[in-house]
C-alpha cells in the first residue's frame, strides 16, 4: 500500500526486495530501489546504511527516482549513495534512468564501492538527457580503473557524453580489464569516440560481446577503425551487433574485409540497417560466406533491404560453407519467391543424385524468410539433430533417395555382390533406414527379377 510519504511499498507477501524501514535485510539477494519502492519518511542515509551492511544482497537496482517523486536532490542521496559504498557482496549494480546529477558525485563517492568490491561482475547504466555528462564520464573511468572483476558492461542511451569517451576506454586497456560483455547501445558515438574505442579495443584480450546497436552518427570512417581490430591475432570478439544504424557500402566492405582472416568471430547482427541498397552489400556476404577461412555461425541481417536475387546469390554461396548455422533475413511482410526457395533446397539436400546430397550442406540448421511451409525445413531438421556429418548424409541419402518409391534402389540392383551387405548394413543400421529398406523391398525383388 502506499507509505506515509506517498510512495508505494511492496506488500508483505508479494515482496521481493527488503524493507527500508530499519528492520533486518536478511534472506534478500535482491533490492530494486525506485519510485514504486523508497525508504520511509525520505530518509536516504538510513537507507543506505542497511543496504551497506547486507553481506546477503546480490543484486541493487536503482531506477526512476525523479519521475514518482520529483523533489529529490542530489543533497538528499549522497547520504545514501555513501552507504552503497561500503557493500562488498553485490555483483550486480543496475542504475536504469536514475537520476545522476551529472554522475561527478556519485560515481566519485562509489569509488570505495569498484575497488574493494571483489564480488561485482555486472554494471548497467540506462540513462536519459540530463544525465552523465563528460565529468560524470571521467569519474566513470576512474571507477571501472578501480574493478578487477567486472565482467558485464551497459552503458546505454546516453546523449550527454561528447568527450568523456575516453575516460570510460581507457579502463579497456588496463591488464587487470576482465570485461567479456560491453553494451554502448544508442549512445550517440561519433567518428571521434569510435576511434578512441578501436584504440582501446586493440589492447584488450578478454571481450567477447560488444554491441554497439544505433549509434547513427558513427560515418565510414569511424566504423573502418572499429573493423580493424577484427584484424588483431590478440581480438577474442565472438559476438558483433551492428543494428539500427546506418553502414554504407564502404563500411561494409571495411567489416567483410577484416572478418575475412578473423577465427574468433561467430555471431554478428546487421538488422535494421537503414538505407542499404542489396547490390552494396550481398556481394560482398557472398564472398565472405565462400570463404573456409569465415568462423560465423548466425548471420542477421533481417529487416535489410533484399530481393530474391539477393537471396539466390546468399543461398548459392553457402554450398562449400560448413561453419554458418543460422541465416536471418527479410522481414515479416518478405516472402521468398520460387527461385529462392529452389536455391535453398538445392544447397540443403541437392536431390539431383546421391553424390549431389552427400555434398550438399549439412551445417545450416535455421533460415528465415518462411521457409517453414516448403520441404526445406526437414532437411534443416536434420542438420539440427546431434549427430555426426555422416550420420546426416546418410539421414537425407535415405529421405531422398529410398523408401518406398524406389526411385533409386536401383543403386542396389547394379552393385557389387561383395559391396551389397556393406551397403545394407549402412542404411539398416537403425531404425529410421531400416523401415526405408524393408519399404523399398518389393521394388528391389522387382528389380531383380527383371535382371
Amino acid at each position: 500500500g502506499r507509505g506515509p510519504t506517498g510512495t508505494l511499498h511492496p506488500q508483505p507477501q508479494h515482496r521481493t526486495t527488503p524493507p527500508l524501514d530499519g528492520t533486518k535485510m536478511n534472506n534478500f539477494t535482491k533490492c530494486d530501489i525506485s519510485r514504486d519502492y523508497q525508504p520511509p519518511n525520505n530518509d536516504w542515509g538510513k537507507a543506505g546504511l542497511l543496504v551497506g551492511h547486507d553481506s546477503s544482497l546480490k543484486d541493487l537496482r536503482l531506477g526512476h527516482l525523479w519521475d514518482y517523486f520529483g523533489g529529490i536532490t542530489k543533497e538528499a542521496l549522497e547520504p545514501f549513495w555513501r552507504g552503497v559504498a561500503k557493500n562488498t557482496s553485490i555483483e550486480k549494480l543496475v542504475l536504469d534512468r536514475y537520476h545522476l546529477f551529472g554522475g561527478t558525485k556519485f560515481f566519485t563517492i562509489m569509488c570505495p564501492f569498484f575497488e574493494q568490491n571483489r564480488n561485482l561482475k555486472t554494471l548497467e547504466v540506462y540513462s536519459i538527457t540530463n544525465d552523465i555528462d563528460d565529468k560524470g564520464a571521467k569519474a566513470l573511468g576512474k571507477c571501472l580503473g578501480r574493478s578487477e572483476s567486472l565482467t558485464n558492461l551497459k552503458i546505454n542511451s546516453n546523449t550527454n557524453i561528447k568527450k568523456g569517451w575516453g575516460s570510460i576506454f581507457e579502463y579497456f586497456k588496463s591488464a587487470h580489464c576482465r570485461l567479456a560483455y560491453l553494451s554502448l547501445f544508442e549512445n550517440r558515438m561519433d567518428d571521434d569516440s569510435a576511434r578512441l574505442l578501436a584504440d582501446a579495443l586493440a589492447k584488450n584480450t578478454t571481450l567477447k560481446t560488444l554491441d554497439l546497436g544505433k549509434n547513427l552518427l558513427i560515418k565510414s570512417a569511424g566504423w573502418g577503425g572499429i573493423f580493424r581490430y577484427l584484424q588483431n591475432p590478440t581480438c577474442s570478439l565472438e559476438n558483433l551487433r551492428l543494428h539500427h544504424n546506418r553502414l554504407d557500402g564502404a563500411a561494409i566492405a571495411s567489416l567483410v574485409a577484416s572478418l575475412a582472416d578473423n577465427t574468433t568471430m561467430k555471431k554478428l547482427s546487421l538488422r535494421h540497417n537503414y538505407g542499404w541498397v542489396a547490390s552494396e552489400w550481398y556481394v560482398a556476404f557472398m564472398s565472405l560466406l565462400k570463404s573456409h577461412n569465415s568462423a560465423l555461425e548466425e548471420l542477421d541481417l533481417s529487416c535489410v533491404e533484399i530481393d530474391d536475387r539477393t537471396v539466390v546469390g546468399l543461398a548459392n554461396s553457402l554450398t562449400d560453407n560448413v561453419r554458418l548455422k543460422h541465416l536471418l533475413i527479410g522481414d515479416p511482410h518478405f516472402n521468398m519467391g520460387e527461385e529462392a526457395i529452389w536455391a535453398f533446397s538445392r544447397v540443403v539436400c541437392d536431390k539431383s543424385s546421391i553424390m549431389g546430397t552427400y555434398h550438399s550442406n549439412h551445417t545450416l540448421q535455421r533460415v528465415t524468410g518462411h521457409l517453414s511451409h516448403h520441404n526445406i525445413q526437414p532437411y534443416l531438421d536434420v542438420n539440427r539433430e546431434n549427430n555426426s556429418i555422416g550420420d546426416k548424409r546418410r539421414r537425407k541419402i535415405i529421405m531422398t533417395h529410398f523408401g518406398a518409391s524406389g526411385a533409386d534402389v536401383q543403386q542396389f540392383c547394379d552393385m557389387d555382390l561383395k559391396a551389397l551387405p556393406h551397403a545394407i548394413a549402412w542404411m539398416a543400421k537403425d531404425y529410421y533406414g531400416f523401415t526405408a529398406l524393408f519399404e523399398s523391398l518389393p521394388v528391389i525383388f522387382s528389380l531383380l527379377g527383371d535382371h
